[in-house]
């Protein structure tokens, strides 16, 4: 399995609407830090800006940014519009007219200011990439928009919005293909990718996800990874016990995604993680708890999945004494424990 993940400019351009949708592209990024071997960023900048009149698009190469100049606003940018010249009279006249319903999208999204703020942009495991797409690639992108045109309805926006949104989709899915990664995108697509991935797209990766719901299952136990600061979140990556405790989840997570999966189910991590639990706690108890292990975790799927997961957690704290601290996953958690 690819141990990289991609962050494709086109198909986050949400996070850089507003400074408040900042800290979730941030959390990502932290716990992408913490779960893949490569962070894989588009280089340059996307300037998107549209209403229902019109849509302008531009990539701007690396060597034509400037950093002072993409500070996130505030508030959305509002009152888009286009003017243009025309070049035998030389006049002004407008290309695309203000929205009069005061609904337009204008955003110009880079990570590079980003990274650069959290300080990682010399960090080893980051990447910048500034890929165009090849003539094949571009037939190819205008196929899959061509074929999938019914799902715009599934991105919510004008007609207009919609059709770019969708391209934008597929043109992140074709570098994702050609980067051999799974690839994160933001919240525009949360309705559309409910509906195609039972069509076209497979499910290949949910390391995230799995990371998410056992920290959720484990609150009481590990912190929470995104919002710890960024040096903690490096040393974390080099720590030998949450190397062993991020291979578990890897484990988990190549379970769920060995067979073709088009729809992501959360609740089937829970079992998954107990069956672990029982794995490692009967081999970590003293004899005469084992018993009492298989009795506690065994009805696993009769009582509430919290009950036997703290009841595991516990045991193994009770064995703390037997763990290998160099070795053992569950060490990870009994040493950043909370409690």
């Amino acid at each position: 399995m690819n141990q990289d993940i991609y962050f494709p400019i086109r198909s986050n351009i949400s996070f850089f609407v507003q400074k408040a949708n900042q800290p979730s592209l941030m959390s990502r990024i932290k716990q992408s830090i913490l779960m893949y071997n490569n962070l894989i960023f588009d280089d340059g900048a996307y300037d998107f800006s549209g209403n229902e009149n019109g849509v302008f698009e531009v990539n701007i190469p690396p060597e034509k940014l400037k950093l002072s100049t993409l500070d996130v606003p505030t508030k959305p940018r509002t009152g888009f519009r286009l003017n243009a010249i025309d070049e035998k009279t030389g006049q002004s006249f407008n290309l695309i007219p203000q929205s009069e319903n005061g609904n337009n999208y204008s955003v110009i999204a880079s990570f590079q200011k980003l990274i650069n703020d959290l300080g990682i942009q010399d960090e080893n495991f980051i990447h910048f990439e500034w890929t165009e797409l090849t003539p094949i690639n571009k037939k190819i992108l205008d196929q899959m928009v061509k074929s999938t045109g019914n799902y715009k309805k599934y991105i919510r926006g004008n007609p207009l919005f919609q059709e770019y949104i969708l391209k934008n989709f597929h043109h992140s899915l074709i570098l994702s293909k050609a980067f051999n990664t799974p690839m994160m995108i933001d919240s525009l697509y949360d309705n559309l990718l409910t509906n195609i991935m039972s069509k076209m797209v497979n499910i290949s990766d949910v390391r995230l996800e799995v990371l998410n719901r056992v920290c959720e299952l484990l609150n009481f136990d590990i912190p929470d990874f995104s919002s710890l600061e960024i040096e903690k979140i490096l040393d974390l990556r080099n720590d030998k016990l949450f190397i062993e405790f991020r291979n578990k989840l890897l484990d988990i997570n190549n379970c769920l995604t060995q067979n073709e999966m088009n729809q992501f189910d959360p609740s089937k991590i829970d079992p998954l993680l107990i069956r672990e639990l029982i794995k490692e706690i009967v081999e970590i108890a003293p004899s005469n708890k084992k018993l009492l292990v298989k009795g506690s975790l065994g009805v696993a799927g009769s009582i509430p999945v919290f009950g036997p997961i703290a009841t595991g957690v516990g045991l193994a704290k009770d064995s703390k004494e037997l763990l290998d601290f160099n070795k053992n996953w569950l060490a990870f958690i009994i040493k950043n424990s909370q409690l």
